[in-house]
């Protein structure tokens, strides 16, 4: 499995996302991109995988692990039903054609199923019995066919060599019961406590890790074996095999959350309301927050604890020339980073994180112009968000402070929703959609948010929330 893991951890593993884009039509007829476009045969195939994975598998399948292949097709049934997956068809033909060519060109007898989960990580992963699941978020991080086709050969990988089957095979067969949990607890951390005292805390956590270590050494190793026969299964097309093993430094990116004080106003400053200085200054009377005391945790984060081997490490196993440069501009792209980019925009503003919507959104007003109205229309979106929060005094659940972020610009974000009571907040809000309409008459996404929020404030809305 091929895998990013964000700084803000509550995101690794969200799928259960947004609502689509409402296109101006409203018709009960029209499939919804994020449902199949036959739900039952879906579901049906589905389950066909899984009875031939279990007569593979043979009659004698301890029952923990016969449920396992149970879970894996209730776990893709319930985010379908939750709109957890993107039924894009053009989408979904080009990786499977990227797929097939991989398949074909090795000799492979397999039908691929792909599916493409809403996440804005940045991550694909076998699901076993020529299953995957591609993240949104992988299209918005690599750029290229190239790019594109190693990932899926090394999700091929992962399918052929049975990882998925090896990983069932370790689930315990043998379930321990507990009658009481809370006297179980209560004995577990009474045992704890008394190591505490008699070994010393370092010594506790060096065991803790040494564990950690060795749990995590058989996905490692798993990844190196994926690796190298992904670069075999590349070797044998037309694809670009240094451009692809490129692809993988993708993984170590970030979404784009950093933002200077110029970019902040210039997005987000009116011409009646300019955003204040005593909104986004730090102040040096009360020194922010810093996260110094997680400093210690940092070491929960190190390779030897990861889930993956070192990025590096994996570019050197793969013998990478470190020399190689792609071109520029890129050649044979994928066509699909802005489908990616507004699918993870609308994924973060439905889990309600208005300040990571908003720096996203400014940073891709800055870095991928042609799509104004729609970013614009986003930060509206995420500001009411902010707003509706601070009435109902959940702010600290939706809004990090500023710490959390790196640059200037971002920091002064989060402290302009911590710094304006809900008064002042409003006007504000008020003051961006009026001139926002203003820019952008004819878009049809960015009136409706701004209807929604002028509806809010007109009073009428109100008695709705």
């Amino acid at each position: 499995m091929i895998r990013h893991i964000f700084r803000l951890g509550l995101l690794v593993g969200l799928s259960l996302l947004c609502s689509p884009l409402v296109s101006g039509q409203n018709t009960s007829v029209k499939p919804s991109k994020y449902q199949p476009r036959d739900t039952a045969a879906f579901y049906t195939s589905l389950r066909q995988i899984r009875k031939q994975a279990l007569e593979t598998a043979g009659a004698d399948l301890p029952a923990p692990h016969r449920d396992a292949y149970f879970s894996r097709t209730d776990h893709i049934i319930r985010g379908v039903e939750a709109d957890g997956f993107l039924f894009d068809s053009t989408l979904t033909t080009h990786l499977t054609t990227i797929m097939t060519t991989l398949i074909d060109s090795n000799g492979i007898d397999l039908t691929p199923t792909i599916l493409v989960s809403r996440s804005p990580v940045i991550n694909a992963y076998s699901l076993g019995n020529g299953m995957f699941n591609i993240y949104n978020g992988l299209l918005r991080g690599v750029k290229t066919n190239d790019h594109l086709a190693f990932v899926l050969a090394h999700e091929l990988a992962h399918d052929q060599l049975e990882h998925y089957q090896r990983t069932v095979a370790k689930i315990p067969t043998e379930v321990v019961q507990i009658d009481d949990y809370r006297k179980h607890y209560k004995q577990q951390r009474k045992a704890f406590r008394k190591r505490l005292r008699s070994e010393g805390r370092e010594r506790i956590m060096n065991e803790y890790k040494q564990a950690a270590y060795r749990k995590g050494a058989f996905s490692r190793q798993k990844e190196l074996e994926a690796d190298s026969l992904a670069l075999l299964y590349l070797a044998k097309t037309d694809y670009d095999l240094q451009g692809g093993i490129r692809g993988l430094s993708y993984f170590d990116e970030t979404p784009p959350f950093d933002v200077e004080i110029d970019e902040l106003t210039r997005h987000l400053s009116t011409a009646k309301q300019p955003l204040k200085e005593n909104w986004l200054r730090a102040r040096k009377d009360k020194p922010e927050a810093t996260d110094a005391k997680q400093a210690n945790a940092a070491a929960w984060n190190q390779d030897s604890l990861s889930s993956h081997p070192d990025l590096a490490l994996r570019l050197a196993k793969l013998e990478f020339d470190t020399t190689y440069q792609e071109p520029t501009p890129p050649v044979n792209l994928h066509g699909f980073r802005q489908l990616s980019i507004q699918e993870t925009l609308l994924s973060y503003q439905k889990m309600e994180y208005p300040a990571h919507t908003i720096l996203l959104s400014i940073r891709y007003l800055e870095d991928e112009p042609g799509y104004e109205d729609f970013y614009y229309g986003i930060i509206l979106d995420a500001m009411m968000t902010g707003y509706l929060a601070k009435e109902a005094r959940q702010l600290a659940e939706k809004v990090p402070p500023a710490y959390f972020f790196g640059a200037p610009g971002s920091k002064a974000l989060c402290r302009l929703f911590y710094r304006t009571n809900a008064t002042q907040f409003g006007t504000y809000l008020r003051s961006l959609v009026e001139e926002k309409v203003a820019a952008y008459p004819d878009s049809v996404y960015l009136n409706q948010v701004a209807d929604r929020i002028n509806y809010y404030f007109s009073g009428a809305g109100r008695g709705r929330q």
